[in-house]
């Protein structure tokens, strides 16, 4: 049985019978509306995005450490002032390279922090976004087969639908044995008559294949044990969806 072909949130047509192609919509729509074929969505991410958000996180912690470092300098500065002074030494050539030390030293740990920070946070919004792309994929696929069951079933309602007749405007299987028959009477000099008569496979494969230029898929389904209750004409089956 056909199924259709989905392609980015469309659906092609899958009957050439406008009236079919109307039921089935009509049947598409009401599933779509249950409920019970409800997709589902992730909140749109981005790797800046991400960035960002981590940003709001590590950039304090980054901070503190900062400031805790060059308290530890000022700290140091004061220790070797006092030394300084002790000794009378005042602002000697020596105080004054100690301090500068001190200051290169606290530049390269700050830097330090700065590469390590900037390094880590690079890292894990790239693996936070790797890992929101590929739940999006997974939801994707998911969105995708559920589509595509709904529209499996609106399909099977529809054919099935047809099959029984209740189908405005279409011509389901028993409404051409019958037409097939008073086609055949007429023919023949026969009344129509009223009634249902009986009629064999090969007298519908020759009435389709008169009326509509059809396949003989009566008689090929009956050998193989399939109902033909929902016989489609040549017409219609070429302009569904492969």
């Amino acid at each position: 049985m056909p199924r259709l072909h989905y392609h980015g949130g469309t659906t092609m047509a899958m009957f050439g019978d406008a009236n079919l192609q109307s039921q089935y919509d009509n049947i598409r729509s009401q599933l779509q509306g249950s409920g019970a074929y409800t997709p589902l969505s992730l909140p749109e991410q981005t790797l800046d995005g991400i960035a960002e958000q981590l940003a709001q996180i590590y950039r304090p912690q980054v901070e503190r450490a900062i400031a805790q470092r060059s308290g530890a300098t000022k700290q140091q500065k004061a220790a070797i002032d006092v030394d300084a002074g002790s000794r009378g030494m005042g602002t000697s050539t020596w105080v004054t390279d100690a301090k500068n030390r001190l200051m290169s030293a606290e530049a390269a740990d700050i830097a330090g922090m700065e590469s390590d920070y900037a390094s880590q946070l690079a890292g894990d919004a790239l693996t936070q976004y790797q890992n929101y792309l590929s739940d999006k994929l997974r939801l994707d696929q998911y969105n995708q087969q559920l589509q595509a069951a709904m529209e499996g079933a609106a399909y099977d309602q529809a054919m099935q639908q047809y099959a029984n007749g209740l189908v405005e405007g279409t011509l389901p299987y028993q409404q051409l044995q019958f037409q097939w028959q008073q086609t055949k009477n007429a023919a023949s000099g026969g009344g129509g008559g009223s009634s249902k008569p009986t009629v064999t496979l090969e007298d519908i494969d020759k009435y389709l294949d008169e009326k509509y230029g059809g396949v003989p898929t009566v008689t090929e389904n009956a050998a193989k044990g399939v109902s033909g209750g929902g016989y489609l004409p040549r017409s219609t089956k070429a302009n569904m969806v492969k």
